[in-house]
């Protein structure tokens, strides 16, 4: 009995096939985790701020604006992911917030 190898064009073809599920469970999962960070975030109101600027790590104005902008930018993120808009730039955005 022969057994027949697999070539490379075969195992690429099962990846990419099983590949593109698995990636839109990853897209939708780290979208929603973001959006779910951003709202949180922007409920809490002032409170975000004074806790990005509890920490005394940047300068007051820069801690408000760092504490403004990011609830913005991880709700931005979250939405882009999950509908599937400019998803190499939102990819690589979440990595940095992340």
């Amino acid at each position: 009995m022969k057994v027949r190898q697999h070539s490379k064009s075969d195992r690429q073809r099962v990846l990419q096939h099983c590949g593109q599920p698995l990636l839109l469970l990853i897209r939708l999962a780290l979208g929603g985790i973001l959006i779910f960070s951003g709202l949180s975030k922007l409920t809490s109101g002032t409170d975000f701020v004074g806790v990005v600027a509890s920490y005394g790590m940047l300068p007051q104005t820069l801690a408000e604006l760092f504490g403004t902008v990011l609830p913005w930018l991880e709700l931005l993120v979250g939405v882009s992911l999950v509908l599937g808009l400019f998803t190499r730039l939102a990819a690589a955005t979440a990595l940095l917030l992340v």
